[in-house]
């Protein structure tokens, strides 16, 4: 089985990198020919920390021209349904040469949404905007709309 592993917290990010981090280091131990852990970054300046602890990593390269027309066709297919709405994404077609068999996103992350042929794990940190909604920092900027739209997108699935 081909597991794509989606590492996506920059290096200054603190306890999220750092936990991603050993997660990653851990799952390269266990890589076997049953169980190929395949590491996958949008972050182009994770890619040599990464190296140096010895993790063969993939840049994911989405332009933002065709990330426009994935969610184009998103809103499209939420009230239209088409053939055009079960066409391969960007994001599929980037894995497609793997062979992936499950994504692991191993932080809350947008590219579950992009993903049309693959099913996935998707992990969630906390639900602290819900239960600590009176911090400003849970309220302000628009993070608990975005929190909510982005689980209830891809927790379904």
């Amino acid at each position: 089985m081909n597991i794509a592993v989606i590492f996506n917290n920059r290096i200054f990010s603190g306890g999220a990198f750092q936990q991603e981090l050993s997660t990653i280091l851990l799952l390269n131990k266990k890589k076997t020919a049953e169980n190929n852990f395949i590491f996958f970054t949008t972050i182009k300046e994770n890619i040599p920390v990464l190296n140096q602890q010895g993790i063969d990593v993939q840049q994911i390269k989405i332009n933002k021209y065709t990330a426009l027309k994935d969610k184009f066709k998103k809103f499209v297919c939420k009230y239209i349904v088409s053939k055009q709405c079960f066409k391969t994404t960007a994001f599929d077609l980037i894995l497609k040469p793997f062979d992936i068999d499950l994504i692991f996103f191993m932080s809350p992350n947008n590219l579950a949404t992009r993903t049309k042929e693959y099913n996935y794990i998707f992990r969630v940190w906390d639900l602290n905007h819900r239960d600590m909604s009176e911090f400003p920092e849970e309220r302000e900027d628009g993070v608990f709309e975005s929190r909510e739209c982005l689980y209830r997108s891809t927790l379904t699935k």
